[in-house]
């Protein structure tokens, strides 16, 4: 979510009422809270905090946050928007390590947060190892609570206890699966409380005695989430809200009545509370808020919920564009539905009556691989187990899609996902861009432990066919600092961006390994090019600018020598995508159609 505008709330529940009254046979309940009484307040606005990793103090002073500048653990003060780095590991060169998920301890004197460490296996392969650790509010007193295991990929923080001796996570393991579990915070003991196979959900939370966990979950044919009640001895399990649409858990009323939680059966989503007693639910749900249509959840304070409302996020567009007149010739058509996340790495079928793209559906909901038609027609989508799922890349006799992720044992590679037989296979092991030959033979790379000390890549060419691997030429840019690998029509040149120190587009003879420099920007742009494409006659490339002004837009590049030339001007894009005057495009992620309009 880093980088998306977006609106922190609270949500006030002074008004929550307690107890029940019985007449006769039938349970009559009063409202949990008056709806009239709850005030809703803003309390931030801007680009941070990352929603997902997120929670508010106990006094609703602080939320908790990643300073990506580092990847140290945080906190936002809320009055003045100041924001502290609780940790300190020094810089991302000296240690490749960051903090994620995060909660306070009921005192508001500790954090809980899952850690990731890098971890050397056995074989030498390096992978981001998963812990949950404590520490006090000043920085000081760290403690590891779960150290690394092998058969962990992934740990996230869910909650604290209310007598603080216990921590909620879920872990997911290298089998697949996907478990919520206790730590004990005096002895470092885990003890899991339910297996989910592959299945994960968004929330888990204690009950205010710490007898229960209330949690939702997908289903296991339909992504639409329910909620359940947990005893914490593992006596029982009971669903609590359950039925069609989405029904995402919240958190537990301060008082312990009950649970707060969003539900969403039609295009409009509504917040209600349902009271629990005795481990059970009593009467129905109470509409606490309607018209609440996406919520990301950061949890309570004592007397209020606090939660986000993004309000960007990356979409796919289809624009259609007369490359040779230099106009736009259509406003952007959204090709997917922005209440179901966000949606990335777009790419043309070979036929160009397709795009497929990556789904992250609300933080918490999974990655989904989408096709569609150029009008927006569903036609498939599937849930692929892989994170940081980028670089979509379409075989050429349409049958199937490669996509570069991070699978459930934390290998990073290229995946190849058969959209005729439904299977997936991983080809290829890499951390960095990649792309396909025209004939689908040949998968160009990039390998971090090939480079030298002075920061030159090799760049790869591997034979799917036999496996084999063939050095084809170096660039003088470090492997992390290299982006849009992307082939000419015909095969013979690579095109790619090398951002280290300046943004510079350079083209590569497949045969002789020549490297050449076609483009250079002279300093680095805050959001490099992480797709070239290339015109269907293989003349020339598309090369975008972000700011505005002159020399701001989408512009047209000749590979083989002339004068680059501004097709579309960020002013004409910014009318275009219905952004303000000024303002500067977030276009990122160009494809061109195969027949260069579109």
């Amino acid at each position: 979510m880093r980088g998306v505008p977006a609106i922190a709330a609270l949500l006030s529940l002074a008004a929550v009422g307690c107890g029940t009254l019985d007449s006769g046979s039938r349970e009559v309940l009063p409202p949990i809270a008056s709806p009239e009484a709850l005030e809703t307040r803003r309390v931030w606005a801007g680009v941070t905090p990352d929603f997902y990793v997120s929670a508010p103090s106990p006094d609703g002073r602080h939320i908790t946050e990643v300073d990506w500048e580092t990847g140290d653990l945080s906190v936002i003060e809320l009055e003045t928007g100041a924001e502290h780095r609780i940790t300190d590991k020094g810089t991302w060169e000296e240690l490749d390590a960051y903090a994620e998920y995060s909660v306070f301890s009921p005192d508001g004197d500790r954090l809980a947060y899952s850690w990731l460490p890098p971890v050397i296996r056995e074989d030498g392969t390096h992978i981001q190892g998963a812990e949950v650790r404590t520490i006090r509010f000043d920085g000081s007193d760290v403690q590891t609570i779960m150290p690394h295991n092998p058969d962990i990929s992934y740990v996230r923080v869910e909650d604290w206890s209310p007598d603080g001796g216990s921590i909620l996570v879920t872990t997911f393991r290298t089998d697949r699966s996907s478990q919520i579990g206790i730590l004990s915070v005096a002895d470092k003991t885990y003890q899991a409380l339910k297996t989910n196979g592959w299945r994960y959900g968004g929330v888990a939370a204690f009950s205010s005695d710490g007898n229960y966990v209330a949690y939702d979950l997908p289903g296991e044919t339909e992504p639409s989430l329910d909620i359940f009640l947990l005893a914490t001895d593992g006596s029982r399990e009971v669903p609590l809200v359950t039925g069609p649409g989405d029904d995402r858990l919240l958190g537990w009323l301060p008082d312990g009545s009950g649970i707060l939680f969003h539900s969403r059966t039609t295009g409009l989503g509504e917040i209600r509370a349902l009271r629990i007693d005795g481990g059970e639910a009593r009467g129905e749900p109470q509409l606490i808020r309607s018209d609440v249509w996406q919520i990301e959840p950061f949890g309570f304070s004592r007397d209020a919920f606090f939660y986000g409302i993004l309000q960007e996020q990356p979409q796919v567009h289809v624009i259609t564009i007369d490359v040779g007149a230099a106009r736009v010739l259509s406003d952007p058509v959204l090709l997917g539905d922005p209440a179901e996340g966000d949606s990335h790495s777009a790419v043309w079928s070979p036929d160009g009556q397709r795009v497929a793209y990556v789904e992250g559906r609300a933080v918490f909901r999974g990655v989904y691989l989408v096709i569609r038609s150029v009008t927006g027609e569903l036609q498939r989508r599937t849930r692929i187990d892989l994170g940081d799922a980028r670089e979509l890349r379409w075989t050429p006799d349409g049958g199937g899609l490669l996509l570069r992720g991070i699978d459930s044992e934390g290998i990073r590679g290229v995946h190849r996902f058969n959209l005729r037989a439904g299977e997936s296979e991983l080809v290829l092991m890499t951390d960095h861009t990649y792309t396909l030959s025209p004939d689908g033979q040949t998968l160009y790379h990039l390998e971090g432990v090939l480079v030298d000390a002075a920061g030159h890549t090799k760049i790869i060419a591997h034979d799917l066919g036999t496996g084999e691997d063939r050095e084809i030429a170096q660039v003088d840019a470090p492997p992390n600092a290299v982006y849009g690998l992307s082939t000419s029509p015909d095969g013979g040149r690579l095109a790619l961006s090398a951002g280290d120190g300046s943004a510079r587009l350079v083209i590569v003879s497949v045969s002789s390994g020549t490297v050449r420099e076609l483009y250079s920007e002279g300093a680095a742009l805050e959001g490099p090019n992480r797709t070239i494409p290339w015109t269907p006659d293989g003349t020339a490339v598309l090369w975008f600018r972000p700011e505005v002004g002159e020399e701001g837009g989408l512009w047209r590049i000749p590979v083989d020598g002339g004068t680059p030339h501004l097709l579309i001007p960020a002013g004409q894009l910014e009318t275009a995508g219905g952004l303000s005057a000024g303002e500067s495009p977030t276009v990122n992620q160009l494809q061109l159609s195969p027949d260069g309009r579109r």
